[in-house]
Parts: C-alpha cells; structure tokens; sequence
C-alpha cells in the first residue's frame, strides 16, 4: 500500500468485509478495524498483528499461500514484495460468507492461531480448519471448553487427518454442541468410536470422504440427530483402499455400490424407526452399478428402501438423489408426497418414455420448485398430457428437451414445427430463470437405437448418425423458428445448449435486447466459437467479457 492510500480512509464507507494480500504490518491492518465483520487474510506471515482492534470480527477466513515455503520464518522487514509472490485464491475459498476460520501452515508456532482464536472466542460464529497433526490436539482443547466460544456454531472440517480413538473422542465431543457440522475428508484410526454423543442442537451435517467408519456406524450417529434439518451424504467414488492399508486397519472390502446400497438400507431403517422426523433436505450423491449383473433381486431391494424414505420423511423442500435412478413402479409413487413442499429437486433417471413422463409430472405438479435438474423430457409427451408447468418460480433449470420423430416411418405424430412451438410456450411462461442448460446432445449410440439404422463398424458413419439425429431432435433456437417466444426470459444469466448453436448477427441483436444480464453461454460446436465477430459484438454490447465455451 502507498502511504497516499491512506489519505482516502475518510472517503470510504464503513467496511464490513476485508481481504489482505500478503500483510505483515500492524498498520496495514488497521485502517478499518472499526466495522470489520468478516476478515479474509491470505499470505499474513505475523498472526498476532491481528490485533483486539478488530472487535467486532464474526467471520475470519486464514489462507495459506502455498508458494511460500513452510521451513523459512519470515520476519517484516526482511524482503522486497517481489520475495513473495501472491498466490490466486482458490475459486472455493473467495466466500468469506461461507467460511470462518481457514488454517494451515500459517507458521511454524501454532500457539499464534491458538492465541488468536482465543483472543476472538466471544464473537466467532462459524469456524473453518484444515487441520494437521500437530494442530488438531491443541485446537480441540480449545473447542472442548464449553466457556469459550459461546457463539459457535458451525465447523467446517475438509481434511481432519488420520486420528486415534483419543483425538476421536475428543472432536466428536466437541462438536456435541454445534447446529451445522461439514466433514469432508476425515479418517480416523478407530473405527469404533464407542457410544456416539447426542447432538441435540445439529441441524446441518455433511458427510463426505469419511474413512475409517462403516456405514453402520454413520447411520448410528444420525440417530442421535433428533432435530436434523438438511443431510448431505456423498460418498466417495475415488475411495482409496490404500488408505486404509497405510493405517494398518483391517476393513470389510465392499464397493462403492454396496455402500450406496448400504446408505440407502440405513436411512430406510432410521425412519421406519421414526428417526429424522424434522428432515427438510435429504442430498444423496451415491454411485449404485447398474450394469447388467447388479441388475437382479438387489435393484428392487434398493429401490424399496429409496421407497421407505421417501414415504416415511416428512414432505421436503429439498431432494437430490444422483447415482441411483427414481423408479416409476416403486420410488416416484411416495415421492409424489412432496410435490406440494419441493424447491430444489435433482434426480436421476433411466432414459426412456417413463422418465420422461416422470419429468412431466413433476413439472406439471410442483408449484414451488425453484431448482430442478433432471435426465430428459420428450414434447410429444407433454402435448398428450396437455397440463402446462406450474413451477413459474423456477432460477435454474437443466433439462435435456426432446423433439420426436417415429423410427418406423420417420414421419411425426405432430410436426416438428408444433413441438417446437409447444416447447416454447412452456419455457417462455419461467419469466424469473436465471440459469438454462438444455443439456447434451444424443449420443451415437442412443442415436443409433433409436433410429434402428444397420449396424456399422464404422466410426465416422456413426459419428454423422448421432450429428444428423441430435439436429433433428434438438430444439432449433433461431429467430426464424421461434426464438422471440423466449424475449420473457429477461432475468437469464446462463444459458448452455443442447448440441451446435447456429446464430447469427440477427439473433446476437435480439439477444442483446432481451436478455440484458447474459453472462455465459455454454455448448456451443459452431456459430458463435468458430464466428470472433460474432462474440466480440456480444461482449461490446453486453460492456463485458462473456464466458462462452464449447464444454460438454
């Protein structure tokens, strides 16, 4: 900083945000410590300097920058700026809102971040480490004392490492006090933990990456969870048995599809005992296998427990269920409890007729969606149905939207023309979407079975199979087909299409006037990527720089 920049202090509102790069002084630090709330420091070599002035602080985010080296102290005075380059902050960690307390090898003294967190303790609400060994004793005497921290609420843990049944103990006991908790990345030496504390307060928990405890033992924890109010339970498709193996623990070898089966058979179990009883948001990321072998007596067991869930929770606002199709016969019946309630919604399902009418369903019933992510909808379907979407709140849709020709005699049941337009109609009436993503296009192969063309080695016929097929059946959005049925749409910020984009200098103008606040535009093989004039006249006329891509 200049010594000018300070002459400006008196012109600036009160800052309750504050994001340091690289300071070591006392005074660069205190020129807003009056209001300052949340504190983002990345690259501070001094952590004292973090002084009392800043008494109000709620919110305090520590970075380390990585392109320092851990075995050098450094001192103020010793360098030129130039000594220390300023990392870029991670993409997922420019939300101080989100996070608290970050930190890791900050300095070789950790008592600096204890004295720190103790000098705060009244006023901290929201805590974030990323522990290391030597820290985490420390720092969980700390979180132990009930007479620090009264404002503490949440943790954010994203890597507790490899710990024994002491240190275990110990952070499950302080947690015991906590009303959200996101574990993400923690492996433990002692599987068996013992009676789990209650917590009584918890309403948030986010369960990903945790090794070194069973899928019993988890769904044990969740039943002393009585006022849960969101689940986020992911489970890590990259799981690292030679964790395990370095840990010299001896586990139950099973893969990720039977521990998704195993999550789903634990939630069943939980609520049929009348478990989770104020659940609001159930997020499930699972990886079940569906290949034909797995496809037998054990699918419909699965599919009975997704059942049991859904029928026994109380109705949700938000659902996410990847890696484990919605099943007509058996999950969608009671999912239809939670039509009236549903904001969020993102499911998974096997292609074909019955999904798409499962979509049109949902779209047609849930008043209060305000996010919906699901597999694909054919328009043939939503004209035999006739009941227009009555989610009008809807921001983000993603949603793979199909025209259909009959594969027998390749003529359509309505024109392609009439499905376009009814498709238009339906989309034009979201008037509040921010985000529209068509999805992607028709693979080669479902375009083949579809079209039941003769089978061919041949790689380049294929490829021009799925090209000609996706172009059919894709929505054709240029003005000349019906684009300015979408001029409502005036809130859109994202827009990624399904298949080539084929604009011209026409539709850039139109979408210059009627979508003010496009910021990307995604999917795209030709006509805008492969045209720089066409892009640089949006980006003119737009006065800023658009994400434009050609990413799947």
């Amino acid at each position: 900083m200049s010594p000018q920049y300070y002459s400006w202090e008196r012109y600036w509102p009160p800052v309750e945000r504050l994001h340091f790069i690289d300071c070591s002084g006392r005074q660069h630090q205190s020129m807003f410590a009056t209001h300052v709330r949340r504190l983002a420091v990345d690259g501070l070599t001094q952590v004292e300097y973090l002084c009392p002035t800043y008494s109000r602080l709620e919110h305090v985010q520590l970075i380390h920058s990585p392109t320092w080296s851990e075995d050098s102290d450094h001192e103020e005075g010793d360098h030129d700026d130039d000594d220390y380059p300023t990392a870029e902050i991670p993409a997922d960690k420019q939300d101080i809102d989100s996070r608290v307390f970050y930190s890791t090898e900050l300095h070789k003294d950790r008592s600096r971040i204890l004295q720190f967190l103790r000098r705060h303790h009244q006023t901290l609400q929201r805590i974030e480490i990323k522990w290391d060994a030597d820290l985490l004793s420390k720092v969980l005497t700390l979180l132990e004392d009930k007479t620090l921290f009264p404002k503490w609420k949440t943790l954010i843990a994203p890597d507790v490492p490899w710990i024994g049944l002491e240190a275990t103990h110990a952070f499950w006991r302080a947690c015991a006090r906590l009303e959200s908790l996101h574990l993400t990345g923690y492996r433990t030496h002692a599987p068996e933990v013992g009676s789990w504390p209650e917590f009584s307060l918890l309403q948030t928990l986010t369960l990903f990456g945790v090794h070194g405890l069973s899928v019993l033992k988890l769904v044990e924890l969740l039943a002393q969870c009585p006022r849960l109010k969101r689940l986020c339970w992911l489970i890590d498709e990259y799981f690292d048995v030679d964790d395990y193996t370095n840990s010299q623990l001896v586990i139950e070898d099973i893969s990720v599809s039977e521990m998704s089966r195993r999550v789903i058979r634990g939630l069943a179990h939980l609520v049929g005992n009348g478990r989770l009883q104020e659940l609001e948001s159930l997020e499930l990321d699972l990886h079940y296998d569906y290949s034909p072998r797995m496809r037998m007596d054990e699918d419909a067991s699965i599919e009975k427990d997704l059942a049991t869930v859904l029928d026994r929770v109380q109705p949700l606002k938000t659902l996410h269920v990847h890696g484990l199709d919605m099943d007509k016969a058996w999950s969608f019946p009671p999912l239809r409890r939670h039509f009236e309630t549903l904001t969020s919604l993102e499911l998974g399902m096997p292609l074909g007729v019955e999904s798409s009418r499962m979509v049109q369903t949902i779209l047609s019933s849930c008043a209060m969606l305000t996010w919906y992510q699901g597999n694909s909808i054919r328009a043939l379907d939503m004209m035999k149905d006739g009941r227009p979407w009555v989610c009008l709140a809807l921001k983000s849709l993603e949603l793979r939207i199909e025209l259909e020709l009959d594969p027998e005699t390749k003529t359509p049941d309505c024109t392609r023309q009439e499905q376009q337009s009814f498709v238009l109609a339906q989309l034009s009436r979201l008037r509040w979407l921010e985000r529209l993503n068509f999805r992607g296009s028709i693979s080669a192969s479902d375009a083949w079975t579809r079209h039941g063309e003769v089978d061919t080695a041949d790689p380049d016929l294929k490829l021009a199979l799925a090209k000609k097929c996706d172009r059919q059946r894709r929505l054709d959005l240029r003005l000349c087909e019906g684009l300015d049925r979408l001029k409502t749409l005036t809130c859109l910020s994202t827009i990624s299409f399904q298949g080539a984009l084929e604009w011209g200098s026409d539709e850039v103008d139109w979408a210059l006037e009627h979508w003010p606040k496009l910021q990307s535009i995604g999917r795209i093989a030709y006509g805008l990527v492969e045209n720089s004039g066409l892009v640089k006249r949006l980006e003119d006329g737009y006065r800023r720089q658009l994400d434009i891509s050609n990413d799947p």
